[in-house]
């Protein structure tokens, strides 16, 4: 019963206030002007209807479908995906059938059609019998399906929301969005972030400007953190394993137990180490047993004596250095005495979040604390050894590229964990970190005392798209009392490749950021130091010839 599909659609746009026409032939299609036609599992077609159909993307229409769109005649006879691959510029390259575990949609945030959700948030979607959500192949993807834990899967090839822009033969531009999953999954998932999606979606297709503030500072579009674990004592080779990362232009986070830091070999290697200035220290428990269950003041202890132990040995440690417990044997208890104790950072496990991004830790002491706010930093990727020795294949490093890729993909946070002096080779350490290196371009390269300071500069961050009188507004504001230490920078969505991003400020002092192309589809504002304040700028999408940038 395709009125199931329909009607999802106009409860979702009468909720939002879109105003929409439902069609019911080719005719009705032929006159309505360019905007966005919806197909809702539109399985059944004509030969007429998708004529009429390329004849709208012809005169610039846009197309938002979902899951199986022509696949089969009026008559009902299977015709195959040749009207899918020539509508959306895609292939289907499967389903998700057999596929039980897999059943999270894991977004790309900051992509042009999704970033109202953060990034590679897991999205609850079945696949019950018949349903079962397509695995797509495109150039430009928005979503995949995954299992919970996030782990590459080599049976779960494809995307499951794919996008795409193309100049038809006519001379005009068509946009077009393919969500892979029909709307009777959206009954059994979260309504918030299934809304969330449409609604980006259907913006884009319709043009429309949007502002937002990016994940990362700007050139980034994601961040990795090296974090070695030294589960055994120092020596040369973790000394030969920093400069190959400083080489390489990355820096890492070394988690130390601080009862190793008394050997006086240990804590000779950690001073050769540290002392390029290129790596960071933080604190890996006083010994290896956890801290989960543990009374309050034995764990206020263990922290005392871990800073104790630093100290004493003289090296050289940030006062609000991060914490990982060891084999992450910690609780609530664990986490509220670090925020108290004024450490800034902890480095958790996979659950603390949803999402692939740092997390501001709610104060939930009785007397908030004056200290910096404490930034759980989730470990969303499987452990680097560990990976590979379950592995148990050759592509093992190809397929953890592959997850770093995915992650990039996604916008999210990569934390690289490897313990010292590994067991791996040093082949497959240069290949895995010589791979780390090409991405520079892109991917943050950061320790975690970098991202922890970023993220909750980010926090003092807002930015909204108001409707002005000629043309958008962005405003921008910015709390606290230092300025911006890092290059953030608001995306902001273009009507059309081409189009150059220019702005005019309403007050002559306003400063004006520099303006950088990100995509095809979106330019960004590039906030350099400013100071605390509300910022507001005029939005205009000059075309190439006529576009003048102050």
């Amino acid at each position: 019963d395709s009125q199931i599909h329909t009607r999802s659609w106009e409860v979702f746009l009468r909720k939002y206030k879109i105003p929409f026409e439902t069609i019911s032939s080719t005719q009705e299609l032929i006159k309505r002007p360019p905007g966005t036609l919806v197909l809702p599992s539109v399985v059944v077609m004509t030969d007429q209807e998708k004529k009429a159909i390329v004849n709208f993307q012809e005169r610039g229409g846009s197309i938002l479908a979902t899951w199986l769109t022509g696949v089969r005649t009026e008559g009902g006879e299977w015709c195959g995906f040749d009207f899918m691959n020539q509508a959306f510029g895609t292939r289907v390259v499967g389903d998700m059938r057999g596929l039980d575990d897999v059943n999270f949609l894991m977004v790309y945030g900051d992509s042009p059609v999704i970033h109202y959700l953060p990034a590679g948030l897991r999205v609850w979607l079945d696949h019950p019998r018949e349903w079962y959500p397509l695995q797509l192949a495109s150039a430009h993807a928005s979503a995949r399906m995954m299992n919970w834990s996030r782990n590459f899967e080599s049976s779960t090839l494809g995307s499951a929301i794919v996008f795409d822009e193309k100049r038809v033969s006519s001379g005009s531009l068509t946009r077009s969005v393919l969500l892979g999953f029909p709307e009777t999954l959206w009954l059994t998932t979260d309504p918030k972030m299934l809304e969330a999606i449409v609604h980006n979606a259907l913006m884009w297709t319709l043009r429309q400007p949007d502002a937002y503030l990016a994940n990362w500072p700007h050139p980034y579009r994601s961040a990795s953190i090296v974090a070695v674990e030294t589960v055994s004592n120092m020596d040369d080779p973790d000394i030969q394993f920093g400069k190959m990362l400083e080489q390489r232009g990355i820096s890492a986070t070394y988690y130390v137990p601080t009862d190793t830091i008394g050997l006086a070999q240990s804590g000779e290697k950690l001073q050769a180490i540290l002392a390029s200035g290129v790596h960071e220290l933080a604190y890996y428990g006083d010994h290896f047993k956890g801290f989960k269950g543990q009374s309050k003041a034995v764990q206020t202890q263990r922290m005392n004596t871990m800073r104790q132990t630093v100290a004493n040995a003289g090296l050289h440690v940030s006062p609000d250095a991060g914490f990982c417990a060891p084999a992450d044997s910690y609780d609530p208890t664990t986490t509220l005495l670090l925020q108290q104790l004024g450490f800034g950072h902890h480095l958790t496990f996979m659950n603390t979040t949803d999402a692939r991004l740092p997390v501001i830790a709610p104060d939930d002491s009785d007397v908030p604390t004056k200290n910096k706010a404490l930034v759980l930093l989730p470990r969303t990727l499987m452990g680097l050894e560990e990976w590979l020795m379950e592995a148990h294949t050759d592509t093992g490093i190809q397929d953890y590229f592959t997850m770093v890729d995915l992650n990039h993909q996604m916008g999210g946070l990569s934390i690289i964990a490897t313990p010292n002096q590994s067991g791996l080779t040093q082949e497959q350490l240069t290949a895995i970190f010589d791979n780390m290196a090409t991405r520079q371009n892109k991917m943050w390269s950061a320790r975690a005392g970098q991202v922890v300071n970023w993220w909750r500069e980010k926090e003092n961050i807002t930015v909204k798209l108001e409707q002005g009188r000629v043309v958008p507004q962005l405003v921008v504001t910015i709390v606290g009392q230092e300025p911006l230490q890092h290059d953030a920078a608001v995306w902001v969505n273009l009507p059309e490749p081409g189009r150059h991003l220019r702005l005019t400020a309403r007050e002559n002092t306003t400063p004006m950021p520099t303006i950088s192309a990100v995509d095809p589809w979106r330019s960004a504002v590039v906030l350099h130091q400013l100071t605390p304040g509300t910022y507001r700028w005029g939005l205009h999408f000059d075309l190439a010839n006529t576009a003048t940038h102050p």
